[in-house]
């Protein structure tokens, strides 16, 4: 699975659009985990402007809903501190003019598809929530404690520096890691991956 950027190289019609709410940290974790799953469908990245958050994510959801007709599904990856609830996605989709005609549960409450509907189209959504409490930080250093068996607070400049101390960026982090290991690390966003790609719209 390849992450490609819109307006950079994407032959052929992408399985779906990425969209992430906050910074790139998550782009960087997604191209490793791609990389490590034995698929060839490319995932679009997309971002507009400089907000972060639900509310924008959202906003470039409709944006891309309307203006691309080739893609139906999409992903949309946020931090737990953007989300109190599942019903924060809800709203804020019908705040935008979406029908939702079908929601599924995929993984506890932190993965969730939607079926919807707008302007005569209909789409899968599928939302992942990153953090246990708040961020995916928490999740790169479960993943050091399982890897390299080395506590590390989870906020960014911890993980940062403990990556400067190895010589090794996030992606390569993630990317040393095996599959199993990526699966109790990131379950979320796995499980989106997973229920991505058997999505029927």
């Amino acid at each position: 699975m390849r992450i490609a950027t819109k307006g950079g190289e994407a032959s052929g019609k992408p399985l779906a659009y990425v969209i992430i709410g906050d910074g790139y940290t998550e782009v960087r974790i997604l191209e490793a985990v791609g990389d490590k799953l034995n698929h060839s469908e490319v995932l679009l990245y997309v971002r507009w402007g400089i907000s972060i958050g639900l509310s924008a994510a959202l906003d470039t959801l409709a944006k891309l809903f309307s203006l691309d007709k080739r893609v139906s599904k999409y992903l949309l990856i946020i931090d737990r501190e953007h989300v109190k609830s599942v019903d924060d996605v809800i709203n804020g989709l019908l705040a935008r003019g979406f029908t939702i005609s079908g929601e599924e549960r995929c993984y506890a409450e932190a993965c969730h598809i939607f079926t919807v509907e707008k302007g005569g189209r209909r789409g899968a959504v599928v939302v992942s929530i990153q953090g246990k409490e708040r961020r995916i930080e928490e999740n790169i250093a479960e993943l050091i404690r399982m890897r390299y068996n080395e506590n590390v607070s989870s906020d960014k400049k911890s993980i940062t520096e403990w990556c400067k101390r190895k010589g090794l960026s996030i992606k390569e982090v993630v990317g040393h890691s095996n599959y199993e290991l990526l699966e109790k690390a990131f379950p979320e966003l796995i499980k989106a991956l997973n229920t991505l790609r058997h999505a029927q719209v």
